[in-house]
Protein backbone atom coordinates (compact mmCIF):
# COMPACT_ATOMS: atom_id res chain seq x y z
CA UNK A 1 0.00 0.00 0.00
CA UNK A 2 1.11 3.30 -1.60
CA UNK A 3 1.35 4.88 2.51
CA UNK A 4 3.23 8.71 1.47
CA UNK A 5 3.88 11.53 -0.82
CA UNK A 6 6.62 13.43 -1.42
CA UNK A 7 7.28 16.38 0.68
CA UNK A 8 5.09 19.28 -0.51
CA UNK A 9 7.00 22.54 -1.82
CA UNK A 10 7.35 25.54 -0.04
CA UNK A 11 5.30 28.57 -0.47
CA UNK A 12 5.69 29.57 -4.08
CA UNK A 13 8.70 31.91 -4.99
CA UNK A 14 8.56 35.55 -6.99
CA UNK A 15 11.51 33.95 -9.17
CA UNK A 16 9.66 32.78 -12.42
CA UNK A 17 7.63 35.45 -14.81
CA UNK A 18 5.85 32.43 -16.86
CA UNK A 19 3.55 29.56 -15.41
CA UNK A 20 5.28 26.15 -16.09
CA UNK A 21 1.58 24.86 -16.91
CA UNK A 22 0.14 26.67 -19.72
CA UNK A 23 -3.03 26.92 -20.01
CA UNK A 24 -3.30 24.19 -22.90
CA UNK A 25 -1.45 22.17 -20.83
CA UNK A 26 -3.11 18.76 -21.21
CA UNK A 27 -1.82 15.09 -21.90
CA UNK A 28 -3.25 11.41 -21.64
CA UNK A 29 -1.39 8.35 -20.23
CA UNK A 30 -2.94 4.94 -20.29
CA UNK A 31 -5.09 5.84 -17.25
CA UNK A 32 -4.91 9.08 -16.85
CA UNK A 33 -6.19 12.42 -17.61
CA UNK A 34 -3.16 15.41 -16.17
CA UNK A 35 -4.09 19.05 -16.94
CA UNK A 36 -3.30 22.26 -15.81
CA UNK A 37 -5.41 23.45 -12.79
CA UNK A 38 -8.18 25.47 -13.04
CA UNK A 39 -10.13 27.47 -10.56
CA UNK A 40 -12.88 25.20 -10.27
CA UNK A 41 -10.43 22.59 -9.33
CA UNK A 42 -8.89 24.19 -6.26
CA UNK A 43 -11.79 23.05 -3.80
CA UNK A 44 -11.00 18.85 -4.56
CA UNK A 45 -7.04 19.76 -4.57
CA UNK A 46 -7.56 21.46 -1.51
CA UNK A 47 -9.35 18.54 0.17
CA UNK A 48 -6.36 16.05 -0.45
CA UNK A 49 -3.53 18.35 0.76
CA UNK A 50 -5.94 18.89 3.89
CA UNK A 51 -5.95 15.14 4.62
CA UNK A 52 -4.27 13.91 7.37
CA UNK A 53 -2.92 10.72 5.73
CA UNK A 54 -1.94 12.36 3.18
CA UNK A 55 -0.02 14.63 5.31
CA UNK A 56 1.97 11.86 6.97
CA UNK A 57 5.10 12.93 5.53
CA UNK A 58 4.43 16.48 5.12
CA UNK A 59 4.57 17.74 8.58
CA UNK A 60 1.10 17.16 9.84
CA UNK A 61 -2.41 18.49 9.70
CA UNK A 62 -2.97 21.84 7.77
CA UNK A 63 -6.74 23.55 8.18
CA UNK A 64 -8.78 23.34 5.42
CA UNK A 65 -8.57 27.13 4.65
CA UNK A 66 -4.68 26.69 4.84
CA UNK A 67 -5.19 23.71 1.93
CA UNK A 68 -7.46 26.23 0.17
CA UNK A 69 -4.29 29.18 -0.05
CA UNK A 70 -1.95 27.18 -1.14
CA UNK A 71 -3.75 25.22 -3.83
CA UNK A 72 -5.66 28.70 -5.02
CA UNK A 73 -1.79 29.71 -5.00
CA UNK A 74 -0.15 27.30 -6.68
CA UNK A 75 -3.20 27.38 -9.15
CA UNK A 76 -2.65 30.97 -10.00
CA UNK A 77 1.27 30.63 -10.54
CA UNK A 78 0.59 27.88 -13.27
CA UNK A 79 2.63 25.18 -11.11
CA UNK A 80 -0.05 22.51 -10.75
CA UNK A 81 -1.76 20.09 -12.85
CA UNK A 82 -4.89 18.03 -11.87
CA UNK A 83 -4.74 14.45 -12.29
CA UNK A 84 -7.56 12.41 -12.96
CA UNK A 85 -8.52 8.69 -13.75
CA UNK A 86 -9.31 8.57 -17.95
CA UNK A 87 -13.07 8.16 -18.51
CA UNK A 88 -13.86 9.88 -15.04
CA UNK A 89 -13.86 13.55 -14.42
CA UNK A 90 -13.13 13.14 -10.22
CA UNK A 91 -9.55 14.38 -9.40
CA UNK A 92 -7.68 11.71 -7.40
CA UNK A 93 -4.28 14.00 -7.18
CA UNK A 94 -1.60 16.66 -8.64
CA UNK A 95 1.64 17.25 -9.46
CA UNK A 96 3.37 20.18 -8.83
CA UNK A 97 6.49 21.76 -10.54
CA UNK A 98 7.98 25.26 -9.43
CA UNK A 99 11.08 26.84 -10.66
CA UNK A 100 12.95 27.06 -7.58
CA UNK A 101 16.48 28.31 -8.84
CA UNK A 102 17.99 29.22 -12.20
CA UNK A 103 17.75 25.94 -14.44
CA UNK A 104 16.19 24.13 -11.20
CA UNK A 105 12.43 22.81 -10.67
CA UNK A 106 11.23 20.94 -8.11
CA UNK A 107 8.32 18.05 -8.14
CA UNK A 108 5.83 17.64 -5.47
CA UNK A 109 2.47 15.46 -5.62
CA UNK A 110 0.01 14.13 -3.82
CA UNK A 111 -3.01 11.62 -3.89
CA UNK A 112 -6.26 10.88 -2.93
CA UNK A 113 -5.71 7.93 0.16
CA UNK A 114 -8.24 5.58 -2.42
CA UNK A 115 -5.70 6.36 -5.03
CA UNK A 116 -2.45 4.95 -3.43
CA UNK A 117 -0.95 2.10 -4.85
CA UNK A 118 -2.33 1.58 -7.81
CA UNK A 119 0.99 3.28 -9.72
CA UNK A 120 -0.89 6.55 -10.40
CA UNK A 121 2.25 8.67 -9.05
CA UNK A 122 4.83 6.61 -11.16
CA UNK A 123 2.71 7.36 -14.06
CA UNK A 124 1.67 11.16 -13.81
CA UNK A 125 5.24 11.87 -12.28
CA UNK A 126 6.67 10.15 -15.34
CA UNK A 127 4.23 11.70 -17.84
CA UNK A 128 4.93 15.51 -16.73
CA UNK A 129 8.51 15.04 -16.41
CA UNK A 130 8.56 13.75 -20.00
CA UNK A 131 6.47 16.25 -21.60
CA UNK A 132 8.45 18.98 -20.04
CA UNK A 133 11.84 17.89 -21.20
CA UNK A 134 12.09 19.60 -24.54
CA UNK A 135 11.23 23.21 -23.16
CA UNK A 136 13.26 22.51 -20.05
CA UNK A 137 15.93 20.85 -21.59
CA UNK A 138 19.40 21.34 -19.51
CA UNK A 139 17.37 21.68 -16.21
CA UNK A 140 17.55 19.94 -13.04
CA UNK A 141 14.34 18.44 -11.67
CA UNK A 142 14.89 18.14 -7.66
CA UNK A 143 12.80 16.16 -5.49
CA UNK A 144 12.44 16.20 -1.50
CA UNK A 145 10.99 12.88 0.52
CA UNK A 146 11.44 12.33 4.18
CA UNK A 147 13.89 9.78 4.37
CA UNK A 148 11.34 7.65 6.04
CA UNK A 149 8.84 7.68 2.77
CA UNK A 150 10.11 4.80 1.60
CA UNK A 151 7.31 4.65 -1.41
CA UNK A 152 8.38 8.03 -3.02
CA UNK A 153 12.16 7.25 -2.78
CA UNK A 154 11.43 4.00 -4.41
CA UNK A 155 8.99 5.54 -6.73
CA UNK A 156 11.85 8.43 -7.44
CA UNK A 157 14.40 5.56 -8.00
CA UNK A 158 12.43 4.07 -10.82
CA UNK A 159 11.91 7.17 -12.67
CA UNK A 160 15.66 7.73 -12.73
CA UNK A 161 16.37 10.13 -10.01
CA UNK A 162 19.39 9.50 -8.15
CA UNK A 163 19.50 9.97 -4.34
CA UNK A 164 22.22 13.28 -3.70
CA UNK A 165 22.00 13.63 0.00
CA UNK A 166 20.18 13.78 3.06
CA UNK A 167 19.57 16.97 5.06
CA UNK A 168 17.20 18.04 8.21
CA UNK A 169 14.22 20.18 7.29
CA UNK A 170 11.25 20.71 8.69
CA UNK A 171 12.63 18.73 11.75
CA UNK A 172 13.15 15.23 9.78
CA UNK A 173 15.45 13.41 7.76
CA UNK A 174 15.02 14.50 4.14
CA UNK A 175 16.37 12.73 1.04
CA UNK A 176 17.00 14.60 -1.95
CA UNK A 177 16.72 13.20 -5.09
CA UNK A 178 17.47 14.86 -8.26
CA UNK A 179 17.26 14.37 -12.47
CA UNK A 180 18.98 15.91 -15.31
CA UNK A 181 16.59 17.20 -18.13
Amino acid sequence: MWTGFIAELSPPHEFPEFAIFDTQFALRTARLLISKAKSPDVPALAAIWADADVRRYLGGSISRDEALARVDSRVAAGQLCAVRLYGNDRIIGCVVLEEVRPLELEVSYLFNVDAWGYGYATESVSAVVEKIRDRFNGYEVVAKTQAANLPSRRLLSRLGFRMEQEIIEFGEPQAIFRQRL
